[in-house]
């Protein structure tokens, strides 16, 4: 078999076994994934291997060996849980108490490899982070290095390196790029805008400044006449006040709707920490919505006419109300440290 077709069957397992309990998942990374497909012997696998941590004694998963000596530590977790549920820390402390072990691997609701490094803290250690996704580009790579006849450890061990720095590069672009736009963000005000326009179109036009006056106020609304006496703007009101967030710099969201707000308070989070983060965040603080987290990969599933697209295919549930909207906005806000202050008015 190639990788990508090596890779596809481990995907499918993946989801095989998305309810599994970790007795199940153990058994097919040994006999399927290991054995089968990357071509380990049942030797080369020291299954519950105990290891003293302590006073308290330890079962590793999986050590997984070559040529009789240990190279590789595999933390097996439940599908459903993230690398923070305590699988990372659980692969850490034995990582930590081996002291010899250069690699470790953590299976959960993605693949982690991690190129473990005893002179780092484990919040620098390096890892590439493997979604089970079909024909994924670092799957095909994992099954490419794990294969027993041809694996190198040193290659693996660059290679993980190598993806990690891509991250950190990533990420510190991210970042340089949102202060960018959070200072453009704290300098825009109406009265600049309303000037660059007066500058453009008085030069585009040759015409005084009332011209552009006018003109601005009519497009703004200033020069309709009030409405009539009996026209009841208290609804109008009352949906424009459901639901306001304000930014730790003073910044408002308030939108004509509730869901609106909602949608754009969470589309500030993703673009400010990515999707990744921000659904890593919400399931593990349990920031969900008829059963599902409330940002979620197309519509939801319960009631997906409550389901709201916010781009890239992502949607934000908005089937609960505004006391409720509040309360998971102000869960997220705390998870992500955005220090933002949620209120209904």
């Amino acid at each position: 078999m190639v990788d990508s077709d090596i890779w596809n069957e481990i995907v499918d397992l993946f989801h095989e076994n998305q309810s599994k309990d970790e007795r199940i998942i153990q058994n097919d990374w040994e006999k399927m994934i290991l054995r089968k497909y990357l071509g380990f012997d049942k030797s080369d696998i020291d299954s519950q291997r105990r290891l003293r941590i302590g006073s308290t004694d330890k079962k590793i998963d999986v050590m997984l060996k070559k040529n009789g000596e240990e190279f590789c530590v595999i933390e097996l977790k439940q599908h459903s849980h993230s690398k923070n549920n305590g699988g990372q820390a659980q692969l850490f402390s034995y990582l930590n108490q081996l002291k010899k072990i250069r690699l470790g691997i953590l299976v959960c609701d993605k693949l982690y490899v991690y190129a473990f490094d005893y002179k780092l803290d484990d919040c620098e250690q390096a890892f590439v982070e493997i979604p089970f996704e079909e024909d994924n580009e670092n799957g095909l790579a994992f099954v490419h290095f794990f294969q027993k006849q041809e694996m190198d450890l040193d290659k693996i061990v660059d290679w993980v390196n190598e993806k990690y720095r891509e991250r950190l590069d990533i990420e510190r672009r991210r970042e340089k790029e949102r202060e960018i736009v959070e200072k453009i963000k704290s300098e825009i005000t109406r009265d600049l805008i309303k000037n660059l326009l007066r500058d453009h179109f008085v030069r585009k036009f040759g015409c005084a400044n009332s011209f552009f006056e006018q003109a601005y106020r009519e497009y703004s609304g200033t020069d309709n006449p009030p409405p009539p006496s009996d026209f009841d703007e208290s609804s109008t009101t009352r949906q424009m006040k459901d639901l306001k967030v304000v930014l730790s710099k003073g910044q408002v969201i308030q939108e004509s709707t509730a869901n609106a707000t909602l949608c754009k308070a969470v589309k500030y989070a993703l673009d400010l920490y990515g999707s990744s983060r921000v659904l890593e965040v919400m399931r593990n603080n349990n920031i969900v919505c008829d059963g599902e987290c409330l940002l979620k990969k197309g519509r939801h599933n319960k009631y997906p006419g409550q389901s709201h697209p916010i781009g890239n295919g992502y949607f934000v549930n908005g089937h609960m109300n505004n006391e409720t909207k509040r309360d998971k906005l102000v869960r997220l806000g705390n998870a992500l440290g955005l220090h933002w202050t949620v209120s209904v008015d």
